[in-house]
């Protein structure tokens, strides 16, 4: 076990770092979707973080950028798990508060 462990409160939406890798690479979104056959509405959607990155959408992103699928995948992993745990800390904040208004003292 280490002694200090970093656990960053954020995620970058996997778009996000397809997005920076397309630039990098000089890349356009309309390129992509032919080189790779993804229709534009599902590579806009990943790129805006609304769809996830499928494990066949991460190995024909793999072919066109040369970016391992299994990063692709990890990426998609972390960023979904990541809003899961926000959903769940905002709904346990919720609830505390819920709780706080009982009036335990009259009970």
């Amino acid at each position: 076990m280490t002694k200090y462990s970093f656990k960053p409160d954020f995620a970058v939406a996997p778009g996000e770092t397809l997005r920076e890798t397309l630039e990098q690479k000089g890349i356009s979104q309309s390129e992509l979707c032919v080189r790779t056959g993804l229709a534009e509405k599902t590579v806009s959607q990943i790129i805006n973080g609304i769809a996830p990155i499928s494990h066949e959408t991460a190995e024909k992103l793999e072919l066109v950028t040369g970016v391992p699928a299994s990063f692709w995948n990890r990426r998609e992993l972390a960023y979904r798990e990541h809003q899961v745990r926000a959903e769940c800390i905002e709904k346990f904040a919720l609830d505390v508060a819920w709780l706080k208004e009982l009036p335990i003292k009259e009970l």
